[in-house]
């Protein structure tokens, strides 16, 4: 198994945490190293929402789906953006569209929009524009349900708590995806 990884200091995700957060450790291992995975039927039909949506708003400046239409300001799709959390770890996401002071979240699928809302995922979003210093003021999560035809177009505000809860949830699992790769001698994230 090749261990390897470009910083000396863990780089997380959402996705690797929220693996882990769920003690699916070979899912957050396979994410961390961007080992290749079995993608799923609805994970392809959501990157093909994403890529059509993607060229819609770099094209018009505006997304449609279903009866929901937003305006952009200044989007930039995909943004990814990686930070420094402190001098053990790093911070990383990909925005599906950042248009500050607003963030954009796109999901498809069967899963309700507040399931999706209701992860730590936006938060933790919240918390990276605040180390940046761009802070935001909301999220705007629009779900897609390809299967009903619907949409759902969930606001979710900044604030305090949010971010707080962020940086708990944070802290706690890097601190434990850090002892576990002290602990089975994974080598090439930092020297521990």
């Amino acid at each position: 198994m090749n261990n390897t990884h470009q910083s000396e200091k863990l780089a997380l995700n959402f996705s690797t945490l929220n693996y882990w957060s769920k003690g699916r450790i070979d899912e957050a291992l396979d994410c961390y190293f961007h080992r290749q995975t079995f993608k799923s039927d609805a994970l392809l039909d959501g990157t093909a929402f994403h890529e059509m949506w993607e060229r819609e708003i770099k094209r018009t400046n505006l997304l449609k789906i279903g009866n929901t239409v937003v305006k952009f300001n200044k989007p930039q799709c995909e943004k990814k953006i990686e930070t420094s959390y402190n001098d053990r770890w790093d911070i990383h996401g990909t925005f599906d569209v950042w248009d500050p002071p607003i963030l954009y979240e796109f999901k498809s699928g069967k899963t309700k929009g507040l399931d999706f809302a209701g992860t730590m995922q936006i938060p933790l979003y919240f918390l990276i524009s605040e180390l940046i210093g761009v802070p935001l003021e909301k999220a705007i999560l629009l779900h897609y349900d390809q299967h009903r035809k619907k949409t759902e177009y969930i606001v979710i505000w900044n604030n305090d708590k949010k971010v707080m809860g962020a940086r708990n949830w944070f802290e706690t699992l890097a601190g434990e995806i850090e002892d576990y790769f002290e602990k089975h001698n994974i080598k090439g994230v930092r020297n521990l």
